[in-house]
């Protein structure tokens, strides 16, 4: 597929959502089609989802396509993939491209393009239907919490032929759309706004203490980590991105998102920190930074306005 990066829904996507049914009285979350392609480009994804006890079912399904020479995305575990860093130690919701199977169907032929990984081979077909069926117990880790259920994602084969220029500024006018505009509804808030939100919810439980005061902040850290790993996607669009809108005009844009994934890398450590000793001062300096990446945030909607009014 031509220029695929592009069709990615790399745009910036911060989500709160108040209700007291929730720890603390909010969740973090991204938009609906966030963790997919962009939304004009999603039905050309079909995404499927079953239980965790569908595993036989699955497979026929799968196996049958493959034959057919049709890889897909399977969802999995990574508390069984035996080439990974967390292989029977934590678990976390993952996917690799499932490519086919040996005669004997004792084996999967996977490629995994997760980094530091990069894995291109085979497993074990055990191992491999322990990973899809995993009910991903939470753990204390990120990404551990959610069940796997046997999903698996079929990417179509043809509408692959948008204009690069088109597909760019569909990404920018989502992210100006979702995450600078100051928009809410009943229960949830978007965006910048919802960082100010979330400036608000630290400085209202600043009075709590000791071990309620960890749990809070470590809760914190849980739901504000995505936001790094959104920020880095970001960049590498922006970064693939340059040779169809031109260096001059994104060249400040690429930096300043590099100004946030540090400042948010320094938040994330904060977080941590505080929730191990409890510091009012740490406490302090984690609002300070949210503070500051607000008004980071509010300056890169400048450059790519500027970008967008440019393609």
């Amino acid at each position: 597929m031509i220029n695929a990066a592009l069709y990615i829904n790399s745009a910036l996507d911060l989500v709160v959502r108040i209700d007291d049914q929730y720890k603390y009285g909010y969740e973090v979350e991204f938009s609906k089609f966030s963790r997919s392609l962009l939304p004009m480009h999603c039905a050309k994804v079909e995404q499927n989802h079953y239980d965790a006890t569908d595993g036989e079912i699955v497979w026929k399904i799968n196996k049958n396509m493959l034959d057919k020479g049709i890889p897909i995305i399977a969802g999995v575990d990574v508390y069984y993939l035996p080439y990974s860093t967390n292989y029977q130690k934590n678990h976390a919701n993952h996917a690799f491209l499932l490519t086919g199977y040996s005669e004997d169907e004792s084996l999967v032929n996977i490629v995994d393009w997760y980094e530091p990984w990069f894995f291109k081979g085979t497993m074990e077909f055990n191992e491999f239907i322990k990973a899809r069926s995993s009910r991903n117990p939470w753990d204390g880790t990120i990404y551990s919490g959610t069940a796997i259920n046997n999903n698996w994602t079929q990417i179509l084969s043809s509408g692959w032929d948008a204009v690069p220029e088109d597909l760019i500024s569909q990404t920018l006018n989502l992210t100006i759309d979702q995450f600078f505009t100051n928009s809410s509804d009943d229960s949830r808030i978007f965006g910048v706004s919802a960082l100010k939100k979330i400036l608000d919810i630290l400085q209202l439980n600043k009075t709590l203490l000791g071990i309620e005061r960890n749990n809070f902040l470590r809760d914190m850290h849980k739901k504000l980590y995505p936001q790094s790993k959104r920020h880095k996607l970001f960049k590498f669009y922006l970064l693939f991105s340059k040779q169809w809108v031109g260096e001059e005009n994104i060249v400040s844009a690429i930096k300043q998102v590099e100004e946030l994934i540090s400042q948010w890398s320094i938040t994330l450590t904060l977080l941590l920190k505080a929730s191990i000793t409890g510091s009012d001062s740490l406490y302090n300096k984690i609002a300070d930074h949210i503070s500051k990446i607000i008004r980071f945030e509010i300056k890169l909607y400048d450059s790519l306005y500027s970008i967008e009014r440019g393609i």
